[in-house]
């Protein structure tokens, strides 16, 4: 037994609005497929006014369709790779209202952000967990740049 608590989401997303912290919303954690969770999910977004500002992970084509089907306002994305599947990827996010191309810094260069941006798409960039990595993303321009590290 600890005497840690572990918050609810309401109290994280809170939090985050006082910081004007966007989530992103991991479509491989929870049932995407099930209407009452997702619900649930979205009413928690929007009280606590965090869903202008945040997006939602969904690789599961079908699971992305059918939540872009109950809450186009939503934006949405799935794992690309930029370097591989630029065109195909920036296609399939056309499809939808409100996206953002999310791919590993690795898996970008400059020729493909800019491509993405000249879509109209904005461009979000995870595992910069370096200094290295976070001197390309700052290079290419990112709408966010994601870490898994935070050093006083």
């Amino acid at each position: 037994m600890t005497n840690y608590k572990v918050p609810t989401l309401h109290e994280v997303l809170e939090e985050a609005n006082k910081y004007n912290i966007g989530i992103n919303f991991d479509g491989s954690k929870g049932d995407w497929d099930d209407k009452e969770f997702v619900d649930g999910v979205m009413e928690e977004a929007k009280e606590t006014k965090v869903l202008n500002h945040s997006f939602f992970v969904l690789s599961n084509t079908s699971i992305r369709d059918q939540f872009n089907t109950w809450y186009p306002e939503a934006t949405v994305t799935f794992l690309g790779n930029a370097l591989k599947n630029v065109d195909a990827d920036i296609k399939e996010l056309q499809k939808y209202e409100n996206a953002i191309y999310s791919t590993s810094i690795n898996n970008v260069d400059e020729e493909t952000a800019k491509k993405i941006k000249k879509a109209g798409l904005k461009l979000h960039v995870y595992s910069v967990n370096s200094a290295e990595t976070y001197e390309k993303a700052k290079k290419i321009h990112p709408r966010l740049i994601e870490t898994d590290v935070i050093v006083p």
